[in-house]
C-alpha cells in the first residue's frame, strides 16, 4: 500500500491537471462552437478514439507484464509493440477515412479535421513507452512532462477562440496534444538507459505479442464501444445538436473516471506479481473491490454536486438540458470502477478471451438498448443503456462464470455505498496518518 501512495501522488497530480485543463478546453470549445458544432467535434473524436483502441492492440498490459518479469528485455518488448501499433495505425487511418466517406457525419468535417483524427491515433504507438515507464516505476518523470503538455493545449484552445478557428482546428489540436503526450513518454523511456536492454527483434516475440494482443484488443475495443458507441449512434440517429448536449454531459460525468483508471494503473503490477497466490489473493480482492467501489461513489457524489452548481454557468444556457443526463450517467461511476477492477483481475491472470466475450456482451447490450431508447428518449436513453452495459460487464458476467462467482459476490457487497466507503476509510486512514506522521 505504501508504494501506491507515491504512484498515485504523481499520476494523480498529472491527472487532476489534465482534467482541469481538459475541462477548460471543453468549456471553451462548447461555448464557442455551440451544441451543433460541438456535437460534430465530439463525433470526430469518438471515431478517432475507437480507431485508437484497435491500434492499441492490447499491448500495454503485455508490455508491463513482460517488463515486470524481465527488465533486461524492455527495449525489445517496447520496440515490438511499437511496430505492431505503427502497422495498425496505417490500417486504422484508411478505415476512418472510408467510414467518414460512406457514413456521413452529423456535421461538416474538413480535411484538417480528418488529418487531426489520424494524428490523434498516431499517438498510440508511443503509449508502449508509457506502459514501460509505468513498469519501471517512473511515474514522477512522466507526470511532470505530460502535465506541461495539457496546460499548453488548454491555452492554445483559448487562443483558437480568439482567432475564430473552426471545428477542424480544434480536432487537430486534440490530435497534436495526444501525440506530444506520447513523445514525452518516449523521452522518459529513453532516459532509463542501460537497464532497459538493447533492441532485439525476433519473430517469436512478434508472433506471441500479436497472438496474445488480439483478444485483449477485442475486449478493450468492446469496452470503449459500450462506453462511446452511444455517441456515434446518437449523432447518426438524433443529430449533432443532441450529440452536443450529450457530449457535454459525458465530459462532466467522466471527469472523475481517471481515478479508477489511476487505481488500476498503480495496482496492476502487484496483481501480476501476486498471481498464483490462490486463497491469499482472493482474500485481498475483497478490499480491492471496496477501494474501487468507494472511489466510484466519491466520484459520483462529488461530480453531481459540482455539475448541479457549475454546468450551466460554465457551459452556458444552451447546455441546460445536459444536466439531467449528466446526473443519470453519474450513477454508472461505481459500476465503471468495479468493471475496471474486474477486467484488471482477468488480465493479470491472462484470461484474455473471457475478457473479450464479457466486453462483447456489454457492447451488444448497449447497442441494442440504444436502438430502442435513442429514438424515443435521445441522450437520456443513451445514458440508461450505458448503465445497463456496465452492469452486464461486471456483476452479471462474473455471476455467470463459475470461477468468478466469488468476485461477483464481492462486487455486489462493494456496490453498497456506506459499507464500501466505511471499510475503505478504516483501511486507508491509518496508512495516511502514518505517512503524514513520518513526513512531519
Amino acid at each position: 500500500m505504501e508504494r501506491y501512495f507515491t504512484r498515485i501522488g504523481w499520476l494523480g497530480t498529472e491527472q487532476v491537471l489534465r482534467i482541469l485543463a481538459g475541462l477548460l478546453f471543453v468549456a471553451v470549445a462548447a461555448r464557442y462552437l455551440g451544441p451543433a458544432r460541438f456535437g460534430t467535434m465530439t463525433y470526430a473524436l469518438t471515431i478517432a478514439s475507437l480507431a485508437s483502441q484497435v491500434v492499441r492492440y492490447g499491448q500495454d498490459n503485455l508490455v508491463i507484464k513482460d517488463i515486470v518479469r524481465n527488465r533486461s528485455e524492455a527495449a525489445s518488448t517496447v520496440a515490438t509493440a511499437f511496430l505492431i501499433r505503427l502497422a495498425l495505425w496505417v490500417l486504422a487511418c484508411g478505415a476512418m477515412i472510408a467510414f467518414l466517406h460512406f457514413v456521413p457525419p452529423p456535421g461538416p468535417l474538413g480535411p484538417l479535421a480528418v488529418a487531426g483524427m489520424c494524428v490523434l491515433v498516431l499517438a498510440v504507438p508511443f503509449e508502449s513507452q508509457f506502459a514501460a515507464a509505468r513498469a519501471f516505476d517512473l511515474f514522477r518523470n512522466v507526470s511532470i512532462g505530460r502535465s506541461i503538455v495539457v496546460v499548453l493545449a488548454a491555452l492554445v484552445a483559448v487562443a483558437f477562440v480568439l482567432l475564430s478557428m473552426d471545428v477542424d482546428a480544434f480536432v487537430m489540436l486534440r490530435g497534436f496534444e495526444t501525440l506530444v503526450y506520447g513523445l514525452v513518454s518516449l523521452a522518459v523511456f529513453i532516459s532509463v538507459g542501460k537497464e532497459r536492454g538493447t533492441v532485439r527483434l525476433t519473430g517469436g516475440r512478434f508472433v506471441r505479442m500479436v497472438r496474445l494482443g488480439f483478444p485483449i484488443m477485442l475486449s478493450q475495443l468492446a469496452v470503449l464501444a459500450y462506453l462511446t458507441i452511444d455517441q456515434v449512434m446518437l449523432g447518426l440517429m438524433a443529430g449533432s445538436h443532441e450529440l452536443g448536449l450529450y457530449g457535454v454531459a459525458v465530459k462532466i460525468a467522466m471527469l472523475g473516471a481517471f481515478l479508477p483508471r489511476l487505481l488500476q494503473s498503480v495496482t496492476y503490477p502487484t496483481l501480476v506479481e501476486r498471481e498464483g497466490e490462490g486463497a491469499a489473493l482472493m482474500g485481498a480482492l475483497s478490499r480491492y473491490f471496496d477501494y474501487f467501489a468507494a472511489t466510484g461513489w466519491l466520484v459520483a457524489i462529488g461530480t453531481a454536486i459540482g455539475a448541479t452548481l457549475f454546468l450551466v454557468p460554465l457551459f452556458g444556457a444552451p447546455y441546460e438540458e445536459a444536466l439531467p443526463v449528466c446526473l443519470v450517467l453519474l450513477l454508472a461511476q461505481p459500476l465503471f470502477a468495479l468493471t475496471t477492477a474486474y477486467k484488471s483481475c482477468l488480465s493479470a491472470s491472462s484470461r484474455f478471451w473471457p475478457m473479450t466475450v464479457i466486453s462483447g456482451a456489454a457492447a451488444a447490450t448497449n447497442v441494442v438498448l440504444n436502438l430502442f431508447l435513442i429514438p424515443r428518449f435521445g441522450g437520456m436513453g443513451a445514458a440508461v443503456a450505458t448503465i445497463a452495459a456496465l452492469f452486464v460487464a461486471s456483476i452479471v458476467s462474473a455471476s455467470l462464470r463459475r470461477d468468478d462467482r466469488a468476485m461477483a459476490a464481492m462486487m455486489v457487497r462493494s456496490l453498497e455505498p456506506f459499507g464500501a466507503l466505511g471499510r475503505t476509510f478504516r483501511q486507508v486512514m491509518p496508512l495516511v496518518a502514518a505517512r503524514m506522521g513520518r513526513k512531519a
